[in-house]
């Protein structure tokens, strides 16, 4: 499988297609789906702009979401992997 990286070039004000967040006004399936293609998020922005700032909460928002649901993954398959390990003595390494 070598496929080249897709780059998506947003500016704050067009994140909609990007947005999905469980009860929220972001509920359509099509930014659910848009939103899992979603594998790093690069920001570049004014210095003055603020995260807090009510132009910004769009970036916020996708940056929290794929942070939450990251570490979530990550916590579930520790998890999974230190039961495996205590099961059957397979050793398991984290980087």
């Amino acid at each position: 499988m070598n496929e080249s990286p897709e780059l998506f070039i947003r500016d704050r004000n067009s994140l909609d297609d990007f947005l999905y967040e469980i009860n929220s006004i972001y509920m359509r399936k099509e930014s659910a789906e848009q939103f899992d293609l979603i594998d790093a998020v690069l920001i570049s922005g004014e210095a003055n702009l603020r995260p807090w700032s009510p132009s910004a909460e769009k970036v916020g928002r996708i940056v929290y979401v794929k942070v939450y649901y990251g570490l979530k993954f990550q916590t579930i398959l520790r998890l999974f992997c230190n039961s495996f390990m205590n099961l059957y003595g397979a050793e398991i390494t984290f980087l």
